[in-house]
């Protein structure tokens, strides 16, 4: 065997790559929502993923080598502690508009990206990539199509 085989085929090697993977589709989601002026990007986004792939690894790796620990406990944690971060980009204006929801749900797809790539089901991050694009310029596009008037905007005009 090759010593490039063996690095590949060693499990450091895989972990590395999914934190790497992780920091990457984080960071891919926070740059879009940097680039519209929104509270939580690149860094928020890629560490957020990031963190939640390490503990999907933490859960695994203790699950497989005790053979007692459920891996997913960790994750479940991650599921609930997320709404706290997101949370905070959520503010209601002096409008009474509610800003910052796209943002928190990008957080939270963030974090669930980082638990499919921790569990080593890095596959799945590509297609909820290109969901997480159609819905945020797609989407919104549409959104804005059919989307109707306040009440304030209709006695403005």
């Amino acid at each position: 065997m090759h010593m490039l085989e063996m690095i590949i085929q060693s499990s450091y090697f895989m972990i590395c790559c999914q934190m790497l993977l992780a920091t990457i589709f984080g960071a891919v989601i926070g740059y879009d929502r940097e680039k519209y002026g929104k509270p939580a990007g690149v860094k928020t986004h890629a560490m957020v993923c990031l963190g939640s792939c390490i503990l999907m690894i933490i859960g695994t790796l203790t699950a497989v080598e005790t053979g007692y620990s459920d891996p997913t406990r960790l994750a479940a944690q991650v599921v609930s502690g997320i709404g706290f971060l997101c949370g905070g980009v959520i503010i209601v204006t002096n409008r009474s508009e509610i800003k910052g929801l796209t943002t928190a749900a990008g957080l939270w797809l963030a974090a669930c990206m980082g638990l499919c790539i921790g569990s080593a089901y890095m596959w799945m991050c590509i297609p909820a990539g290109v969901c997480y694009y159609l819905i945020t310029h797609i989407l919104a596009k549409l959104e804005s199509r059919i989307k109707k008037p306040s009440v304030d905007e209709e006695n403005v005009g």
